[in-house]
C-alpha cells in the first residue's frame, strides 16, 4: 500500500532564516510507516527543492524537511523507529524482527538491534552488583564491553573498548559495588581486581557452562 503526501510549505531558508520563494527542483521520497490493518505501508513524500536567494547563504540549494515525521536522509517515519525500538528493548532482535514483519512491518534483526543502539542508556545510578562482559560492535571485527546491573536487570554502560583500562576505570566510579560477575579471562578478572578491590568476583552461570561443555 502507497500513499502519496503533498509536501508542506518551507518557511525559512537553510541556516540564513529568509523565507523561501523559488522551487528547484522536486524530488519524491520512499518511507516506510507503521502497518495499517495489517499491511505494509509505504509514504511517498514530494519534496521540493527551493533556492536561497541570499548570497550568504553557503547552500544554496537545500530541500524542505519533515522533522515531526521523519528524519533527514531516513527510510523509516519517526513513529516506525519507535514501534521497532519497543520491540527490540523488550525481546531481542530476531524475535523482534519475526513479530514486526508478522505484523506488517518487515525489518531483520540488524535492523532492531541497530534502532536499539541509538537509545540513550538511562542514567547509571548506584550498581551494587555488576556483569561485565565483551560486547560486539560489530561481530568479529569490533568489541567493547557490556556493564549489566544485576539488580535491575538493565544495561548500564557500553564501553568502546575491550579493555582492562577502560573497565577498571569505569568500575572505579562506582565504589559501592560488592560483588562483580564475570568470565574467567584475564581482562576483566584484573579489572575487576584493579577496579573494585572491595568487591567479590564470582564467574557467571553461562560461562560456567560452556567450560564444562569444552
Amino acid at each position: 500500500m502507497s500513499i502519496f503526501m503533498p509536501s508542506r510549505q518551507v518557511h525559512f531558508a537553510h541556516g540564513v532564516g529568509t523565507l523561501g520563494s523559488r522551487v528547484h527542483s522536486r524530488y519524491v521520497r520512499t518511507i516506510a510507516d507503521v502497518a495499517f490493518g495489517g499491511r505494509c505501508l509505504v509514504l511517498k513524500l514530494q519534496v521540493r527543492k527551493w533556492i536561497c536567494r541570499e548570497t550568504s547563504c553557503p547552500q544554496h540549494v537545500f530541500a524542505e524537511r519533515f522533522p515531526e515525521l521523519v528524519q533527514r536522509y531516513a527510510r523509516m517515519t519517526d513513529r516506525l523507529v519507535k514501534a521497532l525500538q519497543a520491540l527490540g528493548v523488550t525481546t531481542n532482535g530476531a524475535d523482534a524482527a519475526r513479530i514486526a514483519s508478522s505484523l506488517g512491518m518487515p525489518t531483520t534483526a540488524k535492523t532492531i538491534i541497530r534502532r536499539v543502539l541509538q537509545l540513550p542508556l538511562p542514567s547509571e545510578g548506584k550498581v551494587v552488583k555488576v556483569g561485565i562482559d565483551e560486547w560486539a560492535w560489530k561481530k568479529g571485527r569490533r568489541y567493547g564491553t557490556i556493564l549489566v546491573d544485576l539488580q535491575k536487570r538493565r544495561v548500564v554502560q557500553l564501553l568502546a573498548e575491550r579493555s582492562e583500562e577502560t573497565s577498571t576505570a569505569w568500575l572505579r566510579t562506582h565504589p559501592e559495588i560488592d560483588l562483580v560477575s564475570r568470565d574467567r579471562g584475564k581482562i576483566f578478572r584484573e579489572a575487576a581486581t584493579n577496579g573494585a578491590p572491595q568487591a567479590s568476583q564470582v564467574v557467571d552461570r553461562f560461562h560456567l557452562q560452556v567450560r564444562r561443555l569444552t
